[in-house]
């Protein structure tokens, strides 16, 4: 945290002006995460987009991309 505070000195931000960007960017996205999980956890996943599959079709898909990433990593 201090480090955010520092970035907020005006010399520092003359001088290094994309990084004290890319540090705030970062810091409010990585806030919004943290909420997102507390609600995830809390409440439950989000439905975005519904696409009315049954489970059997839900598990394929599933299987699917985790055998598709499984296979890719190296």
């Amino acid at each position: 945290m201090s480090f955010l505070i520092k970035t907020l000195n005006p010399d520092f931000i003359k001088n290094h002006t994309k990084i004290v960007i890319l540090i705030w960017i970062l810091f409010i996205l990585g806030q919004v995460s943290g909420i997102t999980l507390v609600l995830f956890l809390f409440l439950g996943s989000f439905t975005i987009i519904d696409l009315r599959l049954s489970a059997r079709d839900a598990l394929l898909i599933d299987a699917f991309y985790r055998l598709y990433f499984s296979c890719n990593t190296v």
